[in-house]
């Protein structure tokens, strides 16, 4: 057993900080510094453990339920891809991020508790992109692949779905237009921030 799954609630706690983009002191403030940042740092570090009365603290401050620090399991975020937007700060992308890794863990339970299976085959995985026409190639082996046919596209997000690819719909500042990861290098996320854009973007 490895260190992080000892330490499941300050794994947790980190996560839960990180998805509030603040740091340990920020933290500590909001809870009217029931404990310090330094108590704080070693909760992460499980070299500590709070009181239940510090804990539902820390549940209310970063608006998670208490049960989330308990959780053993967190999905593994591979190949994670910022659309543009390069001038994000650590502490937006990993908000951002650890949002991502929420929603995705809560979407992964109950489809895990309605036995629901949603794999993803990528039909064009093996095809290399050099110009315009491999575009067009790669876009006509989806659409048959997937039984799209050559009409417009309705719904794009509900059309992504059926086909096993998860998307997350974030309203957040202008400074991201969007984000895509793998969950354990096999189920696709797309975070697509809706904030004064068009979902097609």
């Amino acid at each position: 057993m490895d260190s992080a799954e000892k330490n499941v609630l300050g794994v947790r706690l980190k996560l839960a900080r990180k998805m509030a983009g603040i740091s340990l002191q920020e933290l500590s403030d909001q809870i009217g510094n029931l404990v310090t940042k330094q108590a704080l740092n070693k909760y992460e570090q499980g070299l500590m453990k709070p009181t239940s009365e510090v804990l539902l603290a820390l549940s209310k401050s970063l608006n998670v339920k208490p049960e989330y620090f308990l959780k053993k399991k967190t999905v593994e975020l591979n190949n994670i891809s910022f659309r543009k937007k390069a001038s994000l700060s650590n502490k937006v992308k990993e908000s951002i991020i650890e949002k991502a890794r929420d929603y995705i863990e809560r979407f992964l339970e109950i489809e895990n508790i309605l036995s629901i299976e949603s794999a993803f085959k990528n039909p064009i995985k093996d095809l290399i992109i050099r110009n315009y026409q491999d575009i067009v190639k790669a876009a006509n082996i989806l659409r048959d692949y997937w039984e799209l046919g050559s009409s417009p596209i309705q719904n794009i997000v509900e059309m992504l779905e059926m086909n096993g690819i998860k998307v997350y719909l974030i309203d957040e500042s202008d400074d991201i237009d969007g984000v895509s990861f793998l969950v354990s290098n096999r189920i696709p996320v797309v975070i697509v921030n809706t904030r004064s854009k068009p979902i097609e973007r």
